[in-house]
């Protein structure tokens, strides 16, 4: 569970990295803009925004989020953080 912060702790990252690898069978962990297969969990978990129709910008709620970027050239994925147990799931 992140900190007050969102911050993810090592052992934390760790973790994450295994499970998403565990799951990643369906083709080679290469980046698909460097090549590279070396790839890093990003410190905090962040929010990708509901955007509401009649509403101004955001404000409708937002998906927790793990970011695993490519190393060197910074290409990222997003994998949801209540599937991957990082967030539990509210209301339910």
């Amino acid at each position: 569970m992140p900190d007050s912060r969102g911050r993810l702790s090592e052992t934390e990252k760790t973790e994450i990295a295994t499970k998403i690898y565990a799951v990643w069978t369906g083709s080679a962990k290469n980046c698909q803009i460097c090549g590279s297969n070396k790839w890093f969990v990003a410190d905090h978990v962040v929010e990708l925004p509901i955007i509401n129709e009649g509403t101004r910008g955001f404000g409708g709620g937002a998906y927790p989020s793990v970011l695993l970027i490519s190393d060197p050239c910074g290409f990222t994925l997003s994998f949801n953080a209540v599937s991957l147990g990082v967030i539990k799931k509210h209301g339910g």
